[in-house]
C-alpha cells in the first residue's frame, strides 16, 4: 500500500470504468479524464490533510489490484474509509488485510477519533468487513434511491 502517485492513472482508470467495481462505489463508473481529476484530489488530501487513498500492490509481482485508504467527507466533517479491488483478486482476503492496516493507520498513527464508512445496504461483502472490524452502523440513508448503510468506528471502540 502507498499514496498514489500521478504514475498510477492507468491503473486507477481501469478501476474505475470498470462496471462492477462503479456498481458499489459511490464515485461510479469514471472515464479517464474524471478518473485523472480524482487522482490529482488523492494526490492534493495527502499534502493537506497527511492522509489519503492508497493504492494497493500484490506482492512481489507489483501488480495494481486496487486501493483503499481515508477521503475527508465533508458531511461527517471526519475521515471516511473506502476501497475497491480489481475483480480477479476478490476473495483472497486483500480487502481485509487492507481495511485493516487502514484502521490501524487512522486511528493510531494518525491519531483520527473516529472515521466513517459509507456501504450500500445490498453489498453484503463489505458489510460484512464493516461489522468484522468493529464498526458501528450509525444510520442508514438513501441517495439516488440506493440505500446506504453509515458506518463509524471510533478509538474507543477499537482499543
Amino acid at each position: 500500500m502507498r499514496p498514489y502517485v500521478r504514475a498510477d492513472i492507468d491503473a486507477l482508470a481501469a478501476l474505475y470504468i470498470d462496471p462492477e467495481v462503479a456498481a458499489f462505489t459511490k464515485l461510479g463508473r469514471r472515464t479517464r479524464q474524471q478518473s485523472e481529476t480524482v487522482l490529482e484530489d488523492y494526490i492534493r488530501t495527502w499534502h493537506v490533510r497527511g492522509f489519503g487513498m492508497r493504492a494497493l500492490f500484490l506482492k512481489p509481482s507489483l501488480d495494481y489490484v486496487g486501493e483503499c485508504g481515508l477521503f475527508w467527507h465533508e458531511a461527517f466533517e471526519a475521515p471516511s474509509m473506502r476501497y475497491a479491488l480489481v475483480r480477479d483478486v476478490r476473495g483472497r482476503g486483500l480487502a481485509k488485510e487492507a481495511i485493516r492496516a487502514t484502521v490501524t493507520d487512522a486511528l493510531q498513527a494518525l491519531g483520527q477519533e473516529k472515521i466513517y464508512s459509507v456501504v450500500q445496504a445490498q453489498n453484503h461483502v463489505s458489510i460484512h468487513l464493516m461489522n468484522t472490524f468493529g464498526f458501528a452502523e450509525e444510520r442508514r440513508s438513501h441517495h439516488n434511491a440506493v440505500e446506504l448503510v453509515i458506518y463509524s468506528l471510533t478509538r474507543a471502540q477499537r482499543s
